[in-house]
């Protein structure tokens, strides 16, 4: 701790005036949009991605993701469908849901680690999927990782983010923020 003007600053962890409580600074924000993904009929990633370093998930660390995918063009016959994936393993899926341009899907989740780094550690994790979708108001599917979910924590794991349309009829759509956290 270090005494600052009357108040206590910890070098490791950020509290919260009014409740105290610790919170963590992330590790990753992105700084800038993705490359626009148009009329894909297979799950394809967006080119904003974080790498969680090899060892950096020990038992009880807890990764903690935000991201916003912005749709920008639209065929109101089709549907849009997002994932969260981290080393290449499904961990939260929305529903297809038909969106318009401007609207905004909102995916937020966590993945427990449950033992040290190694090549196959049990982990947990889940969260939801917030569909923004102006004057219809707002769809949210919450969802949870497959149980006995492993994950290789001794090498570095990529969090991505992918998104499909049920047909190529003008669809596009970006990842416009990505915010993870490590604590």
């Amino acid at each position: 701790m270090i005494d600052n003007e009357g108040g206590v600053e910890y070098a490791e962890e950020i509290r919260n005036e009014s409740t105290g409580l610790a919170q963590s600074r992330p590790v990753f924000v992105n700084l800038a949009n993705s490359a626009t993904v148009t009329n894909v009929l297979t799950l394809t990633a967006y080119d904003v991605t974080y790498v969680v370093p090899a060892n950096a998930l020990v038992a009880g660390s807890v990764l903690h993701f935000k991201a916003v995918v912005r749709i920008t063009a639209d065929n109101l016959a089709e549907t849009t469908l997002v994932e969260a994936r981290l080393g290449g393993t499904r961990i939260l899926t929305s529903s297809a849901v038909n969106a318009a341009a401007g609207d905004t899907i909102v995916i937020e989740g966590f993945v427990i680690t449950r033992a040290v780094p190694g090549a196959v550690v049990d982990s947990v994790g889940g969260g939801s999927v917030v569909f923004s979708t102006g004057a219809a108001g707002t769809l949210a599917t919450a969802t949870t990782m497959a149980d006995g979910v492993t994950f290789a924590t001794n090498g570095a794991l990529t969090l991505d983010f992918r998104v499909i349309y049920s047909a190529a009829g003008g669809n596009s759509s970006f990842l416009e923020s990505l915010i993870v956290w490590i604590s």
